[in-house]
């Protein structure tokens, strides 16, 4: 991985449900497949029963699977953040995964890994890009050394299992109507995925110990 530049990612003006369908399309020759997949990647989206590498690749899957730009930057050049996910509707996604920590506080060490994350953002990606830094975390907590960016977002246990249960509902639910196009686009504000209302839904604001 050392010395591999990293190359920013094309952002193309396909709506989230059309790339979603796009992608069913060409890697799924049936629902049942489809669901099957989702079915294991939900398997994978939890703290501590899995590893971190598995956790990421899952992450990275999700996003795919709700229609967004999906990589793990860190994975691929050794720098930037664990996950990311891209839209052409400008809300993007800077993601640090640490599903098996298990201290009650976020480390200064991690606040700094996401605070880093997303100046890489700001250097690989066109500045007026609108970015919300997510650490998926089992607490909202940040330990007093740390010194958070003050749009940083967390996803902690409670909405990590939130999102596995809507994501299930979701996937059945379009699913049944053999991925129409309309209903996609209907199931993505309903389950708030779409990427205006992601934030809002399955993230928390996070608190630092006075």
């Amino acid at each position: 991985i050392s010395g591999i530049e990293y190359r920013p990612l094309e952002i193309n003006n396909l709506k989230q449900s059309q790339r979603l369908k796009e992608f069913i399309t060409a890697n799924y020759s049936n629902t049942n497949k489809f669901l099957l997949a989702v079915n294991d990647m939900i398997t994978k989206l939890k703290f501590n029963d899995v590893s971190s590498d598995v956790f990421e690749q899952a992450i990275e899957d999700f996003g795919i699977h709700i229609g967004l730009i999906s990589q793990r930057p860190e994975n691929i050049s050794g720098k930037g953040p664990d996950n990311l996910w891209l839209s052409y509707s400008n809300h993007n996604f800077v993601i640090e995964c640490k599903n098996e920590a298990t201290n009650p506080t976020i480390s200064k060490k991690y606040c700094n890994q996401l605070n880093g994350s997303s100046e890489w953002f700001k250097n690989q990606y066109d500045s007026h890009l609108q970015m919300t830094p997510i650490m998926i975390h089992p607490s909202i907590i940040f330990e007093n050394a740390a010194s958070p960016n003050k749009n940083i977002k967390i996803i902690n246990e409670e909405k990590l299992d939130l999102l596995r249960r809507q994501f299930k509902s979701f996937s059945e639910e379009i699913a049944d109507t053999n991925f129409d196009l309309t209903a996609i686009d209907r199931s993505l504000r309903t389950y708030n995925f779409n990427t205006q209302n992601f934030s809002e839904r399955y993230t928390l604001d996070f608190k630092s110990i006075p």
